[in-house]
């Protein structure tokens, strides 16, 4: 135990987050924040008050050893764990082999799911020959693939881009369906009586009407692309945040284990972010169309 522990004194960690808080409650109480409005601020600040308790409770289990420090490593051993893996640039390197994977994976299975589903949705006869095959395979379990895909492609970069992929491409292809299937008919009859081609009538009223459904699959395919590529990388990989944590278990470097999980979890909550950040921007006609009903 420590000589902050032993005299009563919170950790550094603690410290830090109380003196964060203060700050906040006081610029807050007394300014607002610039360009924010007070009543976002109530909506956003709910939103740390379970992680500060799981904070406070994890330093109270770690200061009385009401946890083996074996299986629980103190908050600020983890904290000063990740700056010492971002200062060495071993972070950086295996967040950029991840994030890559991601993006190559998450691309042809977004690009493919969307494909598939629209031309299932558009046409009856590729639904009838289609949808029971995708409907069979799509049972099963994503890691049962595993053994085939190594068999295919080995445990190289091309194996993990193919997990990635079928992660999202199942979801793609069930929310672009559904999009393209909710559009107005009355609208497709209008674009016709037009006489706007199958093409324009593709690109500037099926898509845009079937847009929310396909942000719906965005989101959670790329949620489960980056769980996808953490798992393959515990599997098989020499580089990645999967495997530096995997790794790091079997040396029992626990602190490093409780780093990449954090790291992955924030990693997640940014995507996440990114892509409601993009869905406002691009479907920001819906709230005009609704505004004017």
């Amino acid at each position: 135990m420590s000589t902050n522990q032993r005299n009563g004194q919170a950790s550094p960690t603690v410290r830090a987050f109380a003196h964060i808080a203060e700050k906040i409650h006081k610029t807050v109480r007394k300014r607002g924040t610039p360009g924010m409005p007070e009543s976002r601020i109530r909506r956003i600040l709910p939103g740390f008050l379970l992680p500060a308790v799981v904070l406070a409770v994890w330093e109270v289990a770690t200061i009385f050893s009401l946890v083996p420090p074996q299986l629980l490593v103190p908050p600020e051993s983890v904290f000063q764990c990740l700056v010492r893996l971002a200062v060495s640039g071993v972070l950086w390197e295996n967040l950029r082999v991840s994030l890559s994977l991601v993006l190559l994976g998450f691309t042809w299975g977004v690009l493919g799911g969307i494909a598939v589903g629209a031309l299932m949705a558009t046409f009856q006869t590729v639904d009838r020959l289609v949808h029971p095959l995708i409907q069979a395979i799509r049972q099963i379990p994503l890691f049962g693939w595993l053994p085939f895909l190594i068999l295919l492609f080995g445990i190289g970069r091309e194996f993990k881009i193919v997990f990635i992929g079928l992660s999202t491409f199942y979801v793609m292809v069930v929310n672009a369906y559904d999009g393209v299937k909710s559009v107005s008919s009355e609208h497709l009859e209008v674009s016709r009586i037009f006489g706007i081609g199958y093409f324009r009538r593709f690109t500037e009223v099926i898509i845009p009407e079937a847009m929310p459904s396909i942000f719906t699959g965005l989101k959670t395919g790329l949620s489960l692309s980056w769980m996808t590529v953490v798992g393959a990388e515990m599997v098989a990989a020499s580089l990645g945040v999967g495997y530096l944590m995997n790794y790091s278990r079997t040396m029992f470097e626990y602190d490093v284990v409780y780093a990449m999980v954090f790291v992955i979890g924030v990693i997640g909550f940014l995507m996440n972010l990114v892509v409601n950040r993009i869905e406002r921007h691009v479907l920001r006609w819906r709230t005009t169309y609704r505004s004017s009903e």
